[in-house]
């Protein structure tokens, strides 16, 4: 997710949670969101939030927006590196 995507979900909360979003420096909470989200899917993302707002009075916390299936503690080198020892191997 880039920068620009962070922004534009943060735009979409305070729209769907007016006043919820309370920060004097908002190029430092993009910055923050984007920490955590840049290795996410901007639509998984988006398609999160939009289902939480169906069902929620209260805005996302930013680790809402991640989908189960995009939470690693493994980089993606890792996991590509696991991947070739496996074809290597046969594991």
């Amino acid at each position: 997710m880039t920068k620009k995507e962070v922004a534009y979900l943060l735009q979409k909360i305070d729209m769907l949670y007016p006043s919820r979003l309370k920060t004097d420096n908002i190029q430092e909470l993009i910055n923050t969101w984007y920490d955590v989200l840049k290795d996410t899917s901007f639509d998984l993302s988006y398609e999160k939030l939009l289902n939480h707002a169906k069902i929620n009075k209260f805005p996302p916390s930013v680790s809402e927006l991640i989908l189960e299936t995009n939470r690693s503690t493994k980089t993606k080198e890792q996991l590509e590196h696991e991947r070739m020892i496996k074809q290597l191997y046969g594991g």
